[in-house]
């Protein structure tokens, strides 16, 4: 009876022993030394004391939700982790004065890893500023009418500003300042009244994939000193210039952007011309190989130079990889003369299920080229198509299209394909405006005796030759310029089944190619189209997990270390169980 109460007395302390190291675990994996805090609702129609009140109080990495529509007076100091939020699209208005309690929302060095989404931000100072942060996210706001910045960084790490609206503000749309590692996604930044965005001693910001037009200033500007910065597929028009490097620019690089029609009209600053697609100031000095690194984007369309380069540069030259500048003639690329860059070509050939124009240089197919939209008239009928991979497909719903003759347009950037209607007919009409001019003799007595180029005036061919006889003559003249500053063809850009080929195979009598299919292709105008998704594209903020310092690791050795425990005190406990057994007997 002894040894059976022995025996229950143990099996007591090894289940009590279990259950108070499984306590232990538990409270362990519970708290990790992070305060999650609660869901707290702003109610409609609070005061912003009242408001920051409810701020102070809040538990770190609380949830802020404002319910109501508008907030009148707001200048809110967040000094924790918090994730502030809308549930209907809230408006929070400074106060009416210009002063540092204007500023909306103040995030101060204690506010680390806090994010701000949804929200209308009015300011009669600055929108959002943050000073000496870290992980801060800005997601989903429409930020407008600050008379100051809609968004100040300075001492900042981190800092991740995705898919805002930054519109009709008074000063810089946004403005980095001694930061490093910020990231600027997916926004849109317009009509501001200085420039769309500002750099100032910063490294590591990476601007990607934002749409940057309409900004009185630059697009986007670097000051003083930026390293590596990444600029990246973005739609930058319509500003007084679009990019201005007026800085110790240290590993820099402009890549695979959309620079069109910054034409200086609406605004002016005193940091040299405007009216440029890439303008380098006066503060530039970087002229060796770690400078800004300027490469596959469409910079088209400015009043003054595609590239300039910074006063006082003597006879030095800068030299950049390759840009398309709208025509397929370097001689009209509008670069300085102290710029050297390749400029890339563009083709049209004929495919199985369409037209497809393809860009290139003397390396092959670019296939980081800038996105933009390519208009396509057939018949009158426009289509649209996206260059993505340095290539835009047009379908046409027939086995190819037999090119009459391609050109690129030096103002406009149009290449144009004329297609009969009847692949039977001949479009070889040598009083046609739009034919090719004097082509060269070929060794098929392919000599156009009437062509006449689109101003009236012969040029030497390139190898087209399209003959009386209806015959193939490849000729050799040289590439050039007709009074009219249109390019004739080169050979390579036919058919890629058929190159070298003629369009005289009919064999019918000569018609009119204006009275058959026209098809053309605007390569770089007016418009452009959303930029795509690239696979390749940083992760955006709207997937940002905020580090609350919970360790999975450290809840995985508590787990363990626990087990290992009860392991060790059961075996002990049988053991001398087991031991007194024998005793006994």
């Amino acid at each position: 009876m002894g040894e059976v109460n022995r025996i229950k007395k143990y099996g007591i302390i090894l289940i009590f022993s279990i259950l108070a190291i499984l306590s232990v675990n538990t409270m362990l994996i519970i708290d990790d030394s992070v305060s999650y805090g609660a869901d707290i609702t702003v109610k409609p129609n609070l005061t912003n004391n009242q408001i920051q009140s409810l701020i102070d109080k809040a538990e770190n990495n609380s949830n802020i939700i404002f319910t109501g529509d508008n907030y009148e007076n707001i200048h809110i100091v967040i000094n924790k982790a918090l994730n502030i939020s809308t549930k209907s699209k809230t408006t929070l208005k400074g106060s009416s004065a210009n002063s540092p309690k204007a500023t909306v929302l103040t995030f101060t060095g204690k506010s680390n890893g806090s994010t701000i989404s949804g929200f209308n931000i009015e300011s009669k100072n600055y929108g959002i500023r943050i000073i000496d942060a870290k992980n801060i996210a800005i997601l989903n706001n429409h930020i407008t009418k600050s008379s100051e910045n809609a968004i100040y960084i300075e001492f900042s790490r981190n800092i991740k500003i995705t898919d805002n609206r930054i519109t009709d503000n008074q000063g810089h749309g946004i403005t980095i300042i001694s930061s490093n590692g910020t990231d600027i996604i997916e926004n849109n930044i317009t009509k501001n009244d200085k420039s769309g965005i500002i750099l100032e001693k910063t490294i590591d910001t990476n601007i990607n994939y934002n749409t940057i037009k309409l900004n009185k200033h630059s697009g986007i500007e670097l000051n003083y000193q930026t390293e590596k910065t990444y600029i990246y597929r973005n739609n930058i028009t319509n500003s007084s210039r679009g990019i201005l490097v007026n800085s110790l620019s240290t590993n820099d690089k402009i890549l695979s952007n959309y620079i069109g029609d910054n034409n200086g009209n609406i605004g002016h600053d005193d940091n040299g011309d405007t009216g440029c697609g890439i303008a380098f100031g006066g503060k530039y000095d970087r002229l060796g190989s770690n400078g800004p690194k300027i490469e596959y984007n469409g910079i088209v369309n400015h009043r003054s130079h595609s590239i300039m380069a910074p006063a006082g540069i003597g006879n030095n030259r800068m030299n950049f990889s390759t840009n398309w500048y709208g025509s397929n003639d370097p001689k009209k690329s509008h670069l300085c003369v102290h710029i050297d860059s390749e400029s890339a070509q563009v083709k049209l050939v004929n495919t199985s299920n369409g037209v497809k124009l393809i860009f290139f240089d003397s390396s092959g197919p670019i296939t980081d080229m800038a996105s933009f939209d390519v208009k396509f008239y057939l018949n009158g009928e426009l289509k649209e198509v996206t260059v993505e991979n340095g290539e835009a497909l047009l379908q046409v719903g027939q086995e190819g299209i037999n090119f009459i003759k391609y050109i690129v347009n030096e103002e406009t950037g149009n290449a144009r394909v004329n297609n009969p209607k009847n692949n039977s007919e001949n479009n070889n009409n040598p009083n046609n405006e739009n034919s090719n001019g004097n082509n060269g003799n070929s060794s098929t007595n392919g000599n156009n005796e009437n062509g006449e180029s689109a101003s009236g005036e012969s040029t030497n061919g390139n190898g087209l030759g399209n003959s009386n006889n209806n015959e193939t003559g490849n000729g050799n003249g040289n590439r050039t310029l007709s009074d009219n500053n249109v390019m004739s063809p080169n050979k390579e850009y036919l058919d890629e089944d058929k190159k070298g080929q003629g369009p005289g195979d009919a064999k019918s009598e000569n018609t009119d190619p204006d009275e058959g299919e026209k098809l053309s292709a605007v390569i770089a105008g007016a418009s452009f189209g959303k930029t795509p998704k690239d696979p390749k594209k940083p992760a955006s903020s709207k997937e940002l997990i905020i580090n609350d310092q919970y360790d999975i690791s450290n809840i995985d050795n508590t787990i363990i270390i626990g087990l290992i425990t009860i392991f060790f005190v059961g075996c002990i406990i049988i053991g001398y169980i087991i031991k007194v057994r024998k005793i006994a007997i």
